[in-house]
């Protein structure tokens, strides 16, 4: 794993500081912003692919819907 420091200056750092558990790290708290940040991007990009694999396969779109109708509570 590479080493970088990211440098804050003061009021930003401040901010950090009032935002994360008190256990936490600066830089495991930005760690997990930044590990957040890219979890959600890839989510939306999925979905983003997943609605124009939809458009492009109507058959698809039309299982999806008698799925989601399905009455799962009885066999």
């Amino acid at each position: 794993m590479a080493a970088t420091t990211i440098k804050l200056d003061e009021d930003l750092y401040a901010k950090v500081g009032d935002l994360k558990a008190a256990e936490q790290s600066a830089t495991a708290y930005v760690r997990s912003l930044i590990e957040r940040e890219y979890s959600q991007r890839q989510q939306k990009a999925a979905a983003e692919a997943y609605q124009a694999f939809l458009s492009a396969n109507p058959e698809e779109q039309a299982e999806l819907q008698a799925w989601e109708s399905a009455p799962l509570s009885t066999p």
